[in-house]
């Protein structure tokens, strides 16, 4: 029997486009309209994120091994990146372990989050309570890159958030008028974006920049943070509204997001630090390109994990005699186990 909620399938496979996207146009950022694609994408994309592990977080049974689980990747991934950026893209880097490698930030974060929930009872007012400390605590950077603890408490109430909708609250977002008024205050966000875009820095929406940082006071970084919030609210709901709910070609996608965004910085930064795919190509060009890639790179490890089930699946019949498609169905499995986005 198959319980996959395809409307959060669907929702991982949008967001895994926009994180490789996202990376894959960084270096064409200069340019004002691709920045006004980039700062939409970031206003939103990891706190959806965020929000659909919150979700799939209340659904897990064993909250701990899962945190071990995201630990265990993060060693592994953080040792095989900082050999990666050394030997294969010739640059220079260190073996430190306090510092996350750029994307494995996110690992750190669920590991905590998880930790979090298990311990502690979550209720509507202690989220409030706790955005209010975050907007002051994050406002003004004090806690840094250090084990991403500025990201981690930044999205923080996302998750939180996450964690205790259901899913009759996610139906409300199919109601029309929500959809109208959804779909308006979006438009009207792309908006004020657009008529700013040369004075909104591209780390607005890292999580990690306060006003030590862009050179403001108090006052104007806090409502600063306030309007990245509701920013990304408002892409979460969107996203959450307009996004189909039945299974489509895309749904296969959203069962692999994780070993997606693990394994796509290989290849972005390759492709960015290495290669010349935007090569004498007008703007337009390059942003037609970027979706090729994006597309080609998330198809290429949805497909090697695929042949990897398959393969392995195949082998474990000769091994036991048994029933092939129970053993892939069950190497499937080991992705689905460390799945929380």
């Amino acid at each position: 029997m198959n319980n996959r909620n395809y409307h959060i399938d669907n929702i991982k496979a949008v967001l895994i486009f926009l994180v490789v996207f996202g990376h894959i146009i960084e270096p064409l950022t200069f340019h004002p309209k691709v920045k006004f694609i980039y700062l939409i994408i970031y206003s939103f994309h990891m706190p959806a994120f965020i929000f659909v592990s919150g979700y799939l977080c209340r659904l897990s049974k064993n909250k701990l091994r899962n945190v071990v689980k995201m630990l265990f990747l993060y060693i592994v991934m953080q040792v095989i990146y900082t050999h990666f950026t050394i030997n294969v893209l010739e640059m220079p880097n260190t073996m430190q372990f306090y510092v996350p490698y750029w994307i494995l930030w996110f690992l750190l974060a669920i590991a905590f989050y998880y930790t979090f929930v298990e311990f502690f009872d979550v209720t509507p007012f202690k989220i409030f309570l706790i955005i209010i400390i975050v907007l002051w605590v994050t406002g003004g950077n004090q806690l840094g890159y250090e084990y991403s603890l500025s990201r981690i408490v930044y999205f923080l109430p996302f998750f939180l958030i996450g964690y205790v909708v259901n899913q009759k609250n996610i139906e409300l977002t199919a109601n029309i008028f929500a959809r109208v008024f959804i779909f308006t205050a979006f438009i009207y966000l792309c908006y004020i974006l657009i008529s700013d875009i040369e004075i909104i820095p591209l780390n607005w929406f890292y999580g990690v920049t306060g006003w030590n940082d862009v050179g403001v006071n108090q006052e104007v970084a806090l409502k600063t943070r306030i309007i990245t919030y509701m920013f990304s609210a408002l892409g979460i709901l969107f996203i959450l509204a307009f996004v189909p709910r039945k299974k489509t070609i895309i749904s296969y996608i959203g069962e692999y997001t994780l070993p997606i965004y693990l394994i796509h910085g290989f290849l972005v930064q390759y492709l960015n630090n290495k290669g010349t795919i935007y090569a004498e190509q007008t703007m337009k060009q390059c942003l037609i390109t970027a979706i090729k890639y994006s597309m080609m790179i998330i198809l290429v490890i949805v497909v090697s994990i695929y042949v990897y089930n398959y393969v392995k699946g195949y082998l474990d019949k000769k091994k036991s005699n048994g029933d092939l498609r129970v053993e892939s169905i069950k190497s499937i499995k080991v992705y689905e186990d460390v799945e929380n986005f």
